[in-house]
């Protein structure tokens, strides 16, 4: 059996014909006896609507970067909630103070920051409720905080003063012009192999594949020795194993070297 986790963002959804595509591409690889899931920098709430809009099959969602692990019908199958003390300091990083946006992905929800004057958010097509931010920490679990910061260089910015405020703290990656900020030393990564561990896989007996374009999917694409698409950022080109035009691509040429 091989699995395969994939991005979903600017990797398995990158256009409505690409993705349509996709799903079929999917349907024959578990056809063939393998597993597929999507590990993701969003929340359940906000990847379960699109993946029921497209009808993808899955055998799991990592979401929140790894925070947090589901299995069949969603089952929580295992999470690492960010540390509750430094929450409410880390909201008034001024990175985070002047963002317009930013989001607490919760076992409760997905919450907003309430703005005053400011219309409810939405993530895509997703609704959002608002709380304020003194309630965010109370919210727990809370596994993910995502702030939308407008462009890659404002999002590399935040995401280092996180980093360099928080050591051993809190992890924030940029992803393409926002940044996810989880428990100090989760990501992608650990999430697969929390999974894996949840399910009674052993990592190496198993064939793991992953794809992804992004900054916060550069440890996963290292650590598993994955792939990229050819819309893939920079820094997941470099450290990505190759690059296909699509994760229907990467599942053809899979399934005939099987």
């Amino acid at each position: 059996m091989m699995i395969l986790a994939s991005d979903y963002d600017g990797t398995f959804h990158i256009g409505e014909e690409q993705t349509i595509k996709n799903v079929q591409a999917v349907k024959k690889w578990r056809a063939a006896g393998n597993q597929f899931g999507l590990v993701t920098g969003r929340s359940l709430e906000t990847v379960s609507l699109p993946a029921e809009e497209y009808k993808i099959p899955l055998d799991f969602m990592i979401c929140t970067n790894g925070a947090s692990i589901f299995g069949p019908n969603r089952r929580l199958l295992a999470d690492t909630p960010m540390e509750n003390a430094g929450l409410k300091r880390l909201m008034q990083l001024p990175s985070i103070r002047k963002s317009d946006r930013c989001f607490a992905l919760t076992g409760r929800g997905t919450f907003a920051r309430r703005r005053p004057g400011k219309l409810l958010d939405r993530i895509g097509l997703f609704r959002v409720p608002s709380v304020d931010e003194k309630e965010i920490p109370n919210l727990q679990p809370v596994w993910q905080i995502s702030v939308a910061c407008g462009d890659l260089e404002r999002a590399m910015g935040c995401a280092k003063e996180v980093n360099d405020t928080f050591p051993g703290v809190y992890s924030a990656y940029d992803n393409i012009d926002s940044v996810d900020i989880v428990a100090f030393g989760m990501n992608k990564s650990q999430g697969i192999r929390r999974y894996l561990e949840a399910c009674g896989f052993k990592e190496e007996s198993e064939k793991i594949l992953v794809i992804g374009d992004g900054g916060n999917d550069v440890d996963m694409l290292r650590t598993f020795g994955g792939f990229t698409v050819t819309n893939g950022c920079p820094s997941a080109k470099a450290a990505a194993a190759g690059v296909f035009d699509s994760v229907e691509a990467l599942i053809e040429t899979a399934l005939k070297e099987k």
